[in-house]
């Protein structure tokens, strides 16, 4: 991390980069987990489109893994980012779905122009200790929750 900040969230501590934009921190007393929202290919799409990155956020939530994101979730990460940096509505109506040749296992018909477009991406935020990952794991996201 290069310059860390620190944000007492429930039953814990949200240690994260200042790069990132933290979209609701006024939920921080009730949330016991974080999510950073990434875009695939944000710094090409957001340069090109809006003169700078795609930035990169935090959002607080009551999930502790990406997998478990339902779609209201989603659906309020993608609010909460949007009244951040309104752009990033932008962002989401020009995302592609891929498109499979169903007569081609694995094989994406419209591969070039997903690769050209933006994609949003929701990473959970490594708790210190989690049992699911090695006590050595090192986080590739620049934040982590210690309780």
């Amino acid at each position: 991390m290069l310059k860390a900040k620190k944000l007492k969230i429930k039953n814990g501590i949200l240690v994260f980069d200042e790069d990132l934009i933290l979209v609701n921190p006024e939920e921080a007393h009730e949330c016991e987990y974080a999510c950073i929202i990434e875009c695939r290919n944000g710094h090409k799409y957001g340069n090109d489109h809006f003169g700078v990155p795609v930035p990169h956020f935090l959002y607080l939530c009551n999930v502790k893994y990406g997998c478990d994101y339902d779609d209201a979730l989603i659906a309020s990460m993608h609010k909460a980012c949007t009244e951040k940096w309104p752009y990033f509505k932008d962002v989401l109506k020009h995302q592609i779905a891929p498109i499979y040749d169903p007569d081609n296992c694995g094989y994406m018909l419209n591969s070039f122009e997903w690769n050209q477009a933006p994609t949003i991406g929701y990473f959970a935020v490594y708790e210190v200790l989690d049992p699911l990952f090695n006590y050595n794991y090192i986080p590739y996201f620049p934040a982590k929750i210690i309780r």
